[in-house]
């Protein structure tokens, strides 16, 4: 920005030069025409010449001074042109290339967002299918465990029913044999024991028949399931590397190298004061390259703030997706843990009718449950770039200022001190002197309305440059709270690695996936 100003400065310095200049040249040509004036009258012959002899002096020494002074000058600006000219068609050639990459790019990524949200839709339409298939599986389980209980049920009044024969039958053999020996008594009761026993046995046998069947259809579940989670966390790794290479590809932009190019371009110029129709033609052609990168700003800036709006909504699809997937995984696991329980408390109640009667009841097995940890989010460093306030200047009230001696000329002076004899000659410069002032006037405000127009640019480029400087942090505050979720995620995911309840093909995958991450994250 300083060399910027400098140049403007620098700039407007000779223009204002160059309104000097030409003020003398009219100056001097109204000095020619009076001279012609009272040359034409009748005058003496004497002054006529000491006037003529004195003007073409001076006009000699200004022609001599000025180019002295501006040989140079017009050299190296010759040379500044033709250089700036040679970058200016590089620097086209270059945008063009970015261009096009650019827009490659852009359809690289509208590809990818789409195929992502054709796999998301997918994988829902999976987890409803497979929530469908607990539903009914769920009921099944209910009817299996209903048929248990009214078999556990009939079972008893079948035993209470075979004692009540039994004693009876015991009864009438006693009775009837009481004559007979106890050996026979003692063997014809064991006897009608083993009977019994048997066809409780073989009832029993088909309860755990049934029990078993149950048992493998939840294995078949619980197979399926981790199926689907294996196929979740693949979708979900595959999502958080095409984002991160999503943020690779637009961390790599090129307005910075353009600004530094541009500086580079400026540093090179020597400023020099020409005829006034090739400065004129200079300020224009500079002002119209101004304007084309302008325009070129602009236009990065609008690609700039739709491929944040893409991150955005996919940054927002990703945490919705994972979302989803916790809440998922976590009814899941619930499922999980009420299918194991339900069937330890089946096995325990097969374990009881085994042993009969409530006798030596084995230890049931309880699962032992770890709380999922939640890690709290970092509070990001850019929180207060919300608040930042830029003030704009007010460039529309500047004073100027000018001494009574900048509108006075030696010329004029030397031509006053000459003609003070007669009264007309003096009426007459002094109506030409008041109209170059007037004119002299009209060139400063000329001058002071340039310099508002550069201050104001320079106002411009300064909230342009502010205006990337919040674009970067913005898109670095994005990147850090990406991979704050990125970590949540992790943590999450280890916690269920930790978990007793998952099997080893899970804990296995889950275990590549996290080492996955930490070699992308570090």
């Amino acid at each position: 920005m300083g060399d910027t100003e400098f140049y403007l400065q620098q700039i407007e310095f000779l223009e204002f030069r160059l309104e000097d200049a030409k003020n003398r040249e009219m100056q001097q040509k109204a000095m020619y025409e009076s001279m012609l004036k009272s040359l034409s009258q009748e005058t003496s012959n004497s002054d006529n010449n000491e006037m003529l002899l004195k003007m073409q002096q001076e006009h000699k020494l200004n022609q001599e001074s000025l180019e002295y002074e501006y040989k140079e000058k017009i050299n190296t600006l010759q040379q500044s042109l033709s250089q700036f000219e040679s970058q200016y068609e590089s620097l086209k050639l270059e945008t063009s290339s970015q261009k096009s990459n650019f827009d490659r790019k852009l359809s690289f990524l509208d590809l990818e967002l789409k195929t992502k949200h054709s796999q998301l839709i997918e994988k829902d339409l999976k987890l409803s299918s497979l929530e469908l298939l607990l539903s009914q599986k769920d009921k099944e389980i209910k009817i299996l465990r209903k048929t248990i209980e009214d078999q556990s049920s009939t079972h008893s009044e079948e035993l209470l029913k075979i004692q009540s024969e039994n004693n009876t039958k015991l009864e009438t053999l006693k009775s009837i044999y009481d004559t007979e020996k106890l050996v026979l008594q003692s063997h014809i009761s064991r006897l009608e024991i083993e009977n019994s026993s048997h066809s409780s046995k073989d009832h029993l046998s088909d309860i755990v028949l049934g029990i078993e069947n149950s048992s493998s259809r939840l294995d078949e579940l619980t197979k399926s399931i981790e199926k689907i989670r294996s196929d979740c966390l693949e979708s979900f790794t595959s999502i958080i590397n095409s984002t991160e290479t999503h943020i690779n590809t637009i961390s790599d932009l090129p307005l910075k190298d353009r600004l530094d190019l541009t500086e580079k371009m400026l540093r090179h110029f020597s400023f020099t004061q020409d005829n006034f129709a090739k400065i004129k033609k200079t300020v224009n052609s500079l002002r119209k390259v101004l304007d084309k990168k302008e325009e070129k700003e602009k236009n990065l800036k609008e690609a700039i703030q739709r491929k944040d709006e893409e991150i955005e909504r996919f940054q927002r699809a990703v945490s919705i997706a994972a979302e989803q997937t916790k809440g998922r995984n976590g009814k899941l696991i619930e499922d999980l843990v009420r299918k194991e329980t339900e069937i330890i408390s089946l096995k325990r109640i097969v374990g009881e009718l085994r042993q009969g009667d409530g006798k030596n009841k084995p230890p049931a097995w309880v699962p032992q449950h770890k709380r999922a940890r939640t890690m709290s989010a970092h509070s990001s460093p850019f929180k207060f770039l919300g608040k930042i306030q830029v003030t704009p200047l007010d460039l529309t009230n500047i004073n100027t200022f000018y001494s009574p001696t900048e509108s006075k000329d030696p010329a004029t002076q030397t031509t006053a001190s000459t003609t003070r004899a007669s009264d007309e000659k003096l009426e007459i410069y002094k109506k030409k002197i008041n109209a170059l002032e007037i004119k002299l006037a009209k060139m400063k405000n000329q001058r002071d309305r340039a310099k508002n127009l550069s201050e104001k640019l320079l106002f411009e480029l300064k909230q342009r440059k502010l205006d990337l400087a919040i674009l970067q942090e913005n898109f670095a505050e994005q990147k850090h709270n990406f991979y704050s979720q990125v970590k949540g995620l992790t943590c999450y995911l280890s916690n269920i690695c930790n978990s007793p309840l998952l099997p080893k093909i899970l804990k296995q995958d889950l275990g590549k996936i996290l080492e996955s991450l930490y070699q992308m994250f570090n």
